[in-house]
């Protein structure tokens, strides 16, 4: 398991996303979710968006609804109000690793969407699919407008309590539904640079104190997450634990191609320097 990149020798901390701005992120449609009622305490999974007017919408199978404490006498299966709990998990867009970046569970109540809002959550991002195209996999499947109250977040070992205002205020990660994408990208482009350049900075060690471990004896480095702030690295040694090392952006990014033309110029000043 690698260590949170916040814990990062290289972390500096005014680059690196604030705990409001990864919760709004996932809220956003980003990772992976399971709802709970508090009518009932059964947990089940569900499917997560952001509408383009903000609004977060629950895809829920309409199977399940009795499971949230709607009964059948409920006409249509109507949902008002409803207290749960709603828990996403981050994990890092990587096939062959499991790494879990972080852990949010927002509490807030449901209510079956209402007909006149459903236009507007058609195009919203669920499991980086279009809303409407997922829709037409699941013909049972039951939109609610969610309702945050409070929010939690387990980053690491850092748990934060945000004020739900802040992560309604906070503006999602710009690259977060395009990362998987882009940290192929990466992975096809800078496979071979990402060694030397942290080789470098261990180099520079006794110069300039930012870098407190050593890394010259890192044998693989390579892109496990990329946002508007920085890339991190899964980096492992011959002699030591496995570990994210976290390398910022000079100034943060708000697309995907800047982040990639970010990462470029670092490995390019790494190149000329050398």
């Amino acid at each position: 398991m690698f260590s949170d990149p916040e814990e990062s020798a290289l972390k500096v901390t005014k680059h690196q996303p604030s705990a409001a701005e990864i919760a709004r992120t996932l809220l956003a449609g980003i990772g992976t979710a399971v709802l709970t009622s508090a009518r009932a305490p059964v947990t089940i999974p569900v499917l997560h968006a952001q509408a383009t007017n903000g609004e977060t919408v629950i895809v829920a199978e309409a199977e399940s609804l009795p499971d949230l404490g709607v009964t059948h006498s409920d006409v249509g299966h109507s949902v008002s109000g409803v207290p749960v709990l709603l828990q996403i998990r981050s994990l890092a867009p990587v096939e062959d690793l499991t790494v879990t970046r972080a852990i949010t569970l927002i509490s807030g109540t449901v209510t079956s969407l209402p007909a006149g809002r459903i236009r507007a959550a058609m195009d919203a991002e669920c499991s980086g699919l279009r809303l409407g195209e997922v829709l037409g996999y699941r013909a049972g499947a039951r939109l609610l407008a969610f309702s945050p109250n409070s929010c939690e977040l387990v980053r690491g070992e850092q748990f934060h309590q945000i004020p739900i205002d802040d992560v309604l205020s906070a503006s999602p990660d710009p690259l977060a539904h395009s990362e998987p994408a882009l940290i192929m990208t990466l992975r096809e482009e800078t496979a071979d640079d990402w060694l030397p350049l942290l080789k470098a900075k261990n180099a520079a060690r006794g110069l300039d104190g930012r870098t407190p471990v050593d890394l010259s004896t890192v044998r693989e480095a390579r892109p496990i997450a990329l946002d508007a702030y920085g890339v991190t690295l899964a980096c492992s040694w011959y002699d030591r634990a496995p570990a994210a090392m976290r390398i910022p952006f000079p100034e943060p990014v708000h697309s995907g191609g800047e982040a990639l033309d970010a990462v470029r110029l670092l490995v390019l000043a790494h190149q000329l320097a050398a």
